[in-house]
């Protein structure tokens, strides 16, 4: 894993310098998204989201909507950030596909750490949008108080910052 960690770190600083020759690795990070080991396919999500490569941000819409569904909560954390990474490539891309809308699903996840990072992700795109609204419905609010006791303190401050930013 270590290893692969570092290929994958490489990856990332030599596609800014090679954009096209690190398209090669494109198909090796897709069969990654389908690994049976989660920490593999959070980090080939991950991998993808950093390049800043046309066909890489591309490549990710699809996977990625399979990957906020994931069974591991590791995964669904890390596709959550990576949706939020993708509008800062491409605001049209995210905006025309049902991304934001599945990550405001994840808001009713059962895992305190998925909620945080969908919270995160989603006042991320709205503090960076001009056009979406940050809302948080009955439901998602009181599944968010719900788990607030089981989260740490880092976590807190994103939910009270979620209730209390500009409207």
């Amino acid at each position: 894993m270590i290893l692969l960690h570092r290929c994958y770190l490489y990856l990332v600083n030599y596609a800014r310098m090679k954009p096209d020759l690190a398209l090669k690795a494109l198909p090796t990070l897709q069969e990654d998204l389908n690994d049976s080991n989660p920490l593999t396919r959070a980090l080939a999500l991950r991998t993808i989201s950093y390049i800043h490569v046309r066909q890489f941000v591309e490549a990710t819409v699809t996977p990625l909507k399979k990957l906020l569904k994931d069974s591991d909560p590791y995964v669904r954390k890390t596709a959550a950030f990576t949706v939020a990474k993708l509008y800062d490539h491409d605001r049209t891309m995210v905006e025309a596909s049902d991304l934001i809308d599945r990550l405001n699903l994840m808001l009713r996840d059962e895992n305190p750490t998925v909620v945080s990072s969908a919270l995160a992700a989603l006042m991320d795109i709205w503090e960076r949008s001009e056009t979406i609204k940050l809302t948080i419905d009955y439901t998602s609010a009181s599944k968010i108080v719900q788990i607030l006791p089981d989260c740490s303190e880092y976590v807190d401050p994103i939910f009270f910052c979620g209730w209390t930013s500009r409207s």
